[in-house]
């Protein structure tokens, strides 16, 4: 059950890593900010900030470890 709990949250992770490509952000400017409307300027700037992080906390750790059948906690254990 927490397997699937948590598949449906990194899907939803994975949604709003989606959304943020089209997401406007402040650009500061003489005199001022803007909003950065233009798709390829938000993608870079996406890609150059919080895309990482986002990205590797959407690894499906859990799945990855029930599909190769290596098990984190009996590894956790032996710590």
């Amino acid at each position: 059950a927490l397997l699937i709990i948590n598949c449906l949250v990194d899907l939803t992770f994975a949604y709003d890593m989606l959304l943020q490509f089209g997401t406007m952000y402040h650009r500061k400017i003489e005199g001022g900010f803007r909003w950065e409307h233009r798709l390829k300027k938000i993608s870079v700037h996406y890609l150059t900030s919080w895309f990482p992080i986002d990205f590797i906390s959407i690894i499906p750790f859990d799945l990855i470890a029930l599909v190769s059948g290596f098990d984190f906690m009996q590894q956790a254990k032996a710590v």
